[in-house]
């Protein structure tokens, strides 16, 4: 599979950051996702002594320290070293997650997020902290996946021809 491109999903640590760096740097083909969850959340929501709030914070990946993983994770989403954001969307209710309560193998793993990743990625990486300018936040949310994906410029782009899909 030597020249083939690799799109990484769910890199949550700043060592899958890492690696996405170097193979970058090699010139590969590569490209990698974030997830909102760990670009805004801390590996102590699950640790919560509430287990519905603990339990909806499992995924796999897990959530990382945000201090730490989190501020890698949002250097390389501006720097481009990681190039859009994703979600972990496999949402389960509380009393499916109840499943774990007394053996966490079974606990069904995924999160919520599509409905948040634009609201809330904008809230942290524009409005609130200015990381992202308004153009970086529509690349890392629209217009990067819809190349990678090729379909742009017919979604992913604001224009005469494209879909209205906003």
């Amino acid at each position: 599979f030597v020249g083939n491109p690799l799109y990484v999903v769910h890199v949550m640590s700043q060592e899958a950051a890492e690696a996405c760096r170097r193979g970058k740097e090699q010139g590969l083909r590569v490209w990698c996702e974030p997830t909102l969850a760990g670009l805004t959340k801390d590996e102590s929501e699950m640790w919560s002594d509430d287990f519905s709030w603990a339990a909806a914070h499992v995924m796999s990946p897990p959530i990382r320290k945000l201090n730490e993983d989190g501020q890698v994770l949002r250097k390389y989403l501006k720097s481009r070293i990681l190039d859009l954001v994703a979600t972990d969307h496999a949402v389960f209710n509380t009393t499916q997650k109840k499943a774990g309560v007394k053996d966490f193998r079974v606990l069904p793993n995924g999160i919520n997020g599509l409905e948040e990743r634009i609201p809330v990625l904008w809230a942290e990486l524009v409005h609130r902290t200015g990381l992202l300018t308004p153009q970086e936040f529509v690349r890392a949310t629209s217009s990067q996946a819809a190349k990678l994906f090729n379909v742009y410029p017919r979604k992913g782009l604001v224009a005469e021809g494209s879909d209205a899909d906003l």
